[in-house]
């Protein structure tokens, strides 16, 4: 839960608010609202709020009685508070600073009934940069950060180890605000030097840690396992030592602070605690000669710049558990957040440009029980049984961590941050749709999760059902938001799926146009289907994450967006039943992974039920690309040919009674096609435009099948297209005897094995 405030992007920002339990209205002290239909199962509502300019989640806790507590930073005057402790937020606080640095920092608090606001408060503005909060359970609220500004300069209210004023450049600051939300405690802590906090957590009696940066020679140490400052400003990459200190739950002492580094750039930038008061680092290093002890990994790899580290230090800071370099490529970066479970283990998030992956430590670090991409990840947790959470934007492997089977195809960078759930093996098991930044569980496995970003159909689960903000500020453009969302820990719930489920066929702007078109005006067999079977996600061509994907049941589609490429080549079709009957899974013009072609029936009822009905294994046998050979052109010629399940084509002459012909030939793969399938497509309002655009070249003659449909056996004519499979049922009414296949159900149970 640490994330670095960069410079905002100016433009209106919102929170979301969803909740299991409970809705969401005005007045903004009690918003009791009224539940949305359109939510998806167990989500009842979405509050959103903010002011008129933008705002930006940090961090997010819940305390032991489930209220929730959302940090974050605003640049909008009109930001709602409630009581606040500072309500005015003005341009005169900013007539001296550049516009990303005029905003305020605010702290929300929300009742665990979900439907009271306890507190929003301004606490700060101006040249303060916060990084993460902690909660105790009195509810009194902890935030650290960094600040280059006097926003702590009354005297009464630095106390203990902390300062009212600046020694260097910058210093990192803790501020402390009691439960009902009042600045109680603020101020400073640093040398002559700059330095800045990133990691606070709380230990088992509830003192202080804190993580980050120092350059100052003079920072305080106290009980030290490394004292000076060991930074060589003649090195290449120098730039500071990382430091972790202790302070007592009051601030009134210094239980231990330490330099911890090598003789180049070191930082740290997570910690977390264990239950013996140790505490777990994780952030990056330049030093070859790093403190390291019973390291599982003795060196930087490949000249890397920035090596993730783990240490850990007792719990008087005077000795290492152990401490090692974690990873290494030329792509490296540094420990972004740590995580601890109940038995130990601990979590890391590893981010470096464009890419990242966690990795997982056995307690006493002896061993790396995983380490697998994932993407930039900005949050990792476990839930009280173990299993382990991260907060993800994801790209293609390009780290060289670990990758099991299955694994490479997280969800679309373009669709915000997403949660996802790991097993033991770093495999991702379930994912949740909604923009996350930062999450924490809270009791009964209540899962708060906070994030923002533009509100559109891929960065929610549902619409927003009410507000908390100045009414004129209630848009839907260039906003952000935070998503509150209470599950039960075994999240045996419809919002957790992979591929990533989807509630609504809209969810991309330019898909539901491409449908709209189709499906949406037509009456007759879906081309689509009704819905879409998984959300938007990315797969991976070229080796970068192109092909923005949606599943529907019949179908796959695509954004291939290109400034070369004209607007209405810029949502198409997968070639999936080609790389079924070819077994290979394309990721590239020339690359691919093999997948032995399914064993799944090709017309009617899935084959757990259907042994008998012909399989797509059994006619890659009789097509392309198996089948090179042109067919001859055969124009109103009877089709009879039967294709079995062993592959073989043999005539059968009671068929002729159907009295279905072959109509048009296809010359650049040679076959014929079906009269009826034809006529279908060349139906506008069904497949949209130039047909083979939609479904492809036929890749085989047609053919009869006995299948089931319903459990009942029928004759059915099949014939397979490059993106589509069309049937023939003459038993269905005449409106619907031609219809596309399943074959985007089928190709996500194939590649993905995932049964929707």
């Amino acid at each position: 839960m640490f994330l670095r405030t960069m410079p905002v992007r100016p433009g209106r920002c919102f929170v979301v608010v969803m909740l299991l339990l409970g809705c969401f209205g005005l007045p903004p002290q009690s918003l009791a609202g009224t539940t949305n239909q359109d939510q998806p199962p167990g989500v009842l509502s979405e509050l959103v709020f903010g002011g008129s300019h933008f705002e930006e989640v940090i961090d997010v806790a819940v305390d032991v009685a489930g209220n929730s507590y959302i940090l974050g930073v605003t640049g909008s005057f009109d930001f709602p508070t409630f009581p606040a402790v500072q309500s005015a937020f003005s341009p005169l606080a900013c007539s001296d600073l550049q516009e990303y640095e005029c905003i305020a920092v605010f702290v929300v608090s929300l009742a665990a009934d979900g439907q009271t606001v306890r507190y929003s408060t301004l606490m700060s503005s101006g040249k303060i940069w916060p990084q993460a909060l902690v909660v105790t359970t009195a509810g009194s609220v902890f935030i650290t950060g960094y600040g280059t500004a006097e926003s702590f300069a009354d005297p009464g209210v630095a106390s203990g180890v902390l300062r009212n004023s600046l020694r260097g450049e910058s210093d990192a600051f803790l501020a402390a605000l009691n439960p009902a939300g009042v600045l109680v405690t603020g101020g400073y802590l640093g040398g002559s030097g700059a330095d800045e906090a990133y990691g606070l957590a709380l230990g088992p009696n509830e003192d202080l840690y804190l993580a980050g940066l120092t350059r100052s020679a003079d920072f305080p140490t106290l009980a030290a396992f490394q004292p000076t400052f060991s930074d060589d400003p003649t090195a290449e990459h120098s730039y500071g030592d990382a430091f972790v200190s202790r302070l007592s739950a009051d601030l009134s002492r210094m239980l231990f602070s330490t330099y911890l580094g090598g003789r180049a750039n070191d930082y740290g930038r997570a910690l977390a605690v264990g239950a013996d008061g140790s505490v777990f680092v994780s952030g990056a290093t330049d030093s070859e000669d790093f403190p390291l002890a019973m390291p599982l990994q003795a060196e930087i790899r490949l000249n890397a710049k920035a090596t993730p580290f783990v240490t850990a230090l007792s719990a008087d800071g005077a000795t290492l558990h152990f401490s090692t370099y974690l990873g290494g490529t030329p792509f490296s970066g540094g420990g972004h957040a740590i995580a601890l479970s109940g038995d130990g283990r601990v979590l890391v998030a590893i981010n470096t440009y464009q890419t990242g992956a966690v990795a997982l430590l056995a307690a006493d670090g002896s061993r790396l029980l995983y380490e697998q991409y994932l993407g930039p990840t900005s949050d990792i947790a476990f839930d009280a049984a173990g299993n382990a959470y991260a907060a993800i934007t994801p790209y293609p492997n390009k780290t060289g961590f670990n990758l099991p089977p299955g694994a490479e195809r997280p969800p679309c960078p373009l669709s915000n941050t997403h949660i996802v759930r790991l097993d033991d093996t770093g495999t991702v098991q379930a994912t949740i749709m909604p923009a996350a930044k930062a999450f924490a569980f809270g009791p009964d496995g209540m899962l708060l999760i906070a994030g923002y970003g533009n509100i559109n159909d891929d960065t929610r689960i549902g619409p927003p059902t009410a507000r908390f903000g100045p009414a004129g500020a209630a848009t839907l453009e260039n906003t952000s938001d935070i998503s509150l969302i209470r599950l039960q820990a075994d999240l045996n719930h419809q919002g957790w799926q992979w591929p990533p489920r989807s509630y609504n066929v809209l969810s991309n702007r330019e898909f539901a146009a491409f449908w709209n078109d189709t499906d949406g005006r037509s009456a007759h067999p879906w081309l689509w289907g009704p819905e879409a079977l998984t959300g938007v996600f990315c797969e991976e061509f070229q080796g970068k994450p192109l092909h923005t994907v949606q599943y529907f049941a019949k179908g796959r589609m695509e954004w291939n967006m290109s400034d070369r490429a004209p607007f209405r080549y810029w949502v198409s079709g997968g070639r999936l039943v080609a790389e079924m009957l070819s077994g290979q899974v394309q990721t590239g013009i020339q690359a691919s992974f093999p997948i032995p072609p399914p064993d799944e029936a090709i017309a009617g009822d899935p084959a757990a039920s259907n042994l008998d009905a012909p399989t797509y294994r059994a006619l890659a046998k009789a097509a392309w690309p198996q089948i090179t050979t042109p067919a001859q052109p055969a124009h109103n010629t009877l089709i009879t040919s039967v294709l079995h399940t062993d592959g073989s084509i043999l005539p059968e002459p009671a068929l002729a009674g159907y009295n279905m012909r072959a109509g048009s030939y296809d010359r650049q793969l040679g076959h014929n096609i079906a009269q009826v399938f034809a006529d279908m497509l060349n139906q506008r309002d069904v497949v949209g435009g130039d047909w083979r655009e939609t479904v492809g070249l036929p890749l085989s003659e047609p053919y009869w099948v006995y299948t089931k449909v319903n459990g009942v056996e029928r004759h059915i004519l099949v014939q397979p297209f490059e993106r589509r499979m069309l049937t023939y049922n003459p038993a269905n009414p005449p409106d619907w005897q031609v219809e596309f296949g399943n074959t985007g159900r089928h190709y996500l149970a194939w590649r993905y094995n995932f049964q929707p």
